[in-house]
């Protein structure tokens, strides 16, 4: 695993534990000493890999940070349909 894989990993895990938008001085308090992550840019590299798998979520920046948003889909564009 390289270090753009890892530090996407480890941005992806924070975005979905966190109960607020992550921001950069935030995730740099989680991080050992030395280790640095550029968020803005995390993000946009995890957004471009749930776009190209056609995952319903993305990142959206909000307030200074980053929470995890879902898109909407629509019925017509889904080849599966779900029945409750």
């Amino acid at each position: 695993m390289d270090m753009t894989e890892l530090n996407a990993r480890i941005v992806e895990a924070l975005l979905i534990a966190s109960e607020t938008p992550v921001t950069q001085s935030r995730l740099n308090e989680c991080l050992d000493k030395g280790h640095q992550i550029d968020l803005e840019e995390t993000v946009n590299y995890l957004n471009d890999l749930y776009e190209d798998h056609g995952h319903s979520f993305f990142i959206k920046g909000v307030a200074g940070g980053y929470p995890v948003s879902y898109t909407h889909l629509r019925a017509h564009e889904t080849s599966l349909h779900l029945v409750c």
